[in-house]
């Protein structure tokens, strides 16, 4: 688990409030339950006030149909839920159709659960948003993740974006980073504190290529593309008044279960990240 201490320039949080980041569980019939325990104890020893999941909690939709193999992803949600309030956004293997909104619904009516479809939660402590990226935004004419969607997107959905609580810490979670450096993006963006993702499987670097890299750059991004600059970590954007730090959690599962044979065995050599994330109102970067 990375330890980040995130500290509050411009809003007041009520104390320090502490968030365990995970993605990218790509939950499917080959899921090793295994994990789940290690997860679990790595986060109850760490007692959070929030898990937050910034996306592709399942892996394709059709392990939704398979109501005994779905009850152990609910089975852990639950346990988690179970111990403090579990926030969840959506990524774009979550959703193909709308259809596929259904079992997010359900889960969202269980107690602790918050599925954040272009939503928001808030309390006395902090204000979270989850945007949910459309289809067209990943899968296009282009095969490129598109700017001009998710800028379309986020004039949509102004809720998400203004009239923000000064007085909290302010996250949104958005499955996908990639275009989260972009000025004219930030710029819709520039109230929050914090950009939670994931998506990019901290760009396929094994832990002991880390050095070799730069402190951002991964080996492939999700299109194929090689050396992508924002695959993980910690990206500090500054604007004019203010830095939106974006943070890229590389996920549970780094090779689904639809990767090449060869691939999928090679999760071992990959950490499961996990990212405990400390918010203070002390004056900081």
């Amino acid at each position: 688990m990375q330890n980040m201490i995130y500290r509050l320039d411009d809003a007041r949080s009520r104390g320090i409030l502490t968030e365990v980041h995970i993605a990218d569980i790509h939950f499917n019939k080959k899921t090793n339950l295994k994990k789940f325990d290690k997860i679990k104890e790595e986060i109850y020893k760490n007692n959070p006030d929030y898990i937050v999941i910034t996306g592709d909690t399942i892996d394709n939709t059709e392990i939704i149909k398979d109501k005994v193999r779905i009850k152990k992803l609910l089975l852990f949600l639950t346990d988690l839920a179970n111990f403090t309030k579990v926030i969840i956004s959506l990524g774009n293997h979550d959703v193909y159709l709308n259809e596929d909104l259904k079992f997010f619904k359900n889960l969202n009516e269980l107690k602790n659960i918050y599925v954040l479809n272009n939503d928001i939660y808030i309390d006395e402590s902090i204000f979270i948003s989850g945007l949910t990226l459309p289809n067209k935004y990943y899968y296009n004419i282009t095969k490129e993740e598109s700017k001009e969607i998710l800028i379309e997107h986020l004039k949509k959905h102004k809720k998400l974006t203004t009239n923000l609580p000064n007085n909290l810490p302010k996250v949104s979670l958005i499955h996908s980073p990639i275009k989260l450096t972009d000025k004219v993006v930030l710029s819709y963006l520039k109230d929050y504190d914090l950009l939670l993702s994931g998506h990019t499987h901290s760009g396929m670097v094994p832990n002991f290529l880390d050095k070799f890299l730069k402190p951002n750059q991964g080996i492939i991004a999700p299109n194929k593309k090689l050396f992508p600059d924002i695959a993980r970590g910690k990206v500090i954007n500054r604007l004019p008044n203010k830095a939106v730090t974006l943070i890229i959690n590389g996920g549970v599962t780094k090779l689904g279960e639809h990767s090449a044979k060869l691939l999928s065995k090679l999760n071992f050599v990959y950490n499961i990240d996990l990212n405990k994330i400390i918010i203070t109102d002390k004056k900081g970067r």
